[in-house]
């Protein structure tokens, strides 16, 4: 596995980023970078989805965030956690990421991570809670999304966060459950029922709320 840094991010490189549907992704997101706030800021459930993820975190010694994007979310938890690792394959959406924790001057207690979450061994009980905003419906098939859960189970000691796109059967027609957006992303949404099945083996249910019917946001705690 091999390993560098690059503006403030750590650079980690393995077998499964050879996945073309997660390497088109991660392209599209470089791309992106410079303009997803702006999406994000007029789509009126992400702002939504954002405001209720917020209220959510907790005040905490570590959190773990997986994919982070940009960072809309990173630099709340950086204000709130003591020590933060941030995750994401988008080396171009890190470096903005990074740019705004700098001007927060909450640079030095976040480590952003280039790399595939899978390729990252986290001991037990390593994270006070875990952060995951829109991300597990782009995860392209249900193994994939089986182990990724099972993995944060393993790694979060206390609160998990997590939302994803929703599907609303009466909706199918012009909301697909599956597909590809422009650029290439997969993606795939859940009914709440669904989402509740996928993570119920490894977490019991705190709290699940829609976000005017595109979006999930949805908090748990570990089993056992």
């Amino acid at each position: 596995m091999e390993r560098h840094t690059s503006e403030g991010v750590l650079v980690v490189r393995g077998e499964a980023e050879e996945d073309p549907i997660r390497s088109q992704e991660e392209k599209e997101r470089d791309r992106q970078a410079r303009i997803y706030d702006l999406g994000i800021a007029w789509n009126l459930p992400s702002r939504l989805e954002g405001t209720k993820i917020r209220k959510l975190i907790l005040p905490a010694a570590n959190a773990l965030e997986i994919g982070c994007g940009t960072g809309r979310l990173t630099v709340e938890l950086a204000r709130r956690c003591e020590r933060v690792v941030a995750v994401d394959r988008s080396l171009q959406s890190l470096k903005t990421c990074r740019a705004k924790l700098e001007a927060e001057g909450l640079g030095a207690g976040v480590l952003l991570i280039k790399a595939d979450i899978a390729l990252m061994p986290l001991a037990a009980k390593s994270f006070d809670q875990v952060v995951m905003a829109q991300v597990l419906e782009h995860l392209p098939d249900s193994q994939i999304r089986q182990e990724a859960v099972a993995m944060i189970a393993r790694a979060c000691s206390h609160r998990f966060i997590l939302s994803a796109y929703e599907f609303r059967a009466f909706r199918s027609r012009w909301r697909k459950k599956q597909g590809f957006h422009s650029g290439g992303i997969f993606y795939e949404r859940f009914s709440k029922s669904e989402l509740e099945t996928l993570l119920g083996t490894h977490f019991a249910t705190d709290s699940l709320e829609s976000c005017l019917g595109e979006l999930i946001v949805w908090s748990g705690t570990p089993r056992g």
